[in-house]
């Protein structure tokens, strides 16, 4: 099964793309209580440990369907 791929964001003044720049900072990811995960493998790896996402940033797939890894998100 594909994944429903959500409209594409194409601006960085998008409120996700903001909070994900201000979880760079540690201090933040502590008052948040959130942080970023980065990269396929360690996205696995959390969702296998129960990690529930709350957003998932992809490159554009430029038409090709996404990742199989993707579809169990």
């Amino acid at each position: 099964m594909i994944p429903r791929i959500p409209p594409c964001i194409t601006s960085p003044h998008n409120p996700k793309v903001k909070l994900a720049q201000r979880l760079r900072d540690s201090k933040t990811r502590r008052k948040l209580e959130r942080f970023l995960i980065d990269g396929e493998q360690e996205i696995l790896a959390a969702r296998a440990a129960g990690v529930e996402l709350e957003c998932v940033f992809a490159d554009s797939l430029d038409g090709a369907p996404p990742p199989a890894w993707l579809a169990g998100l």
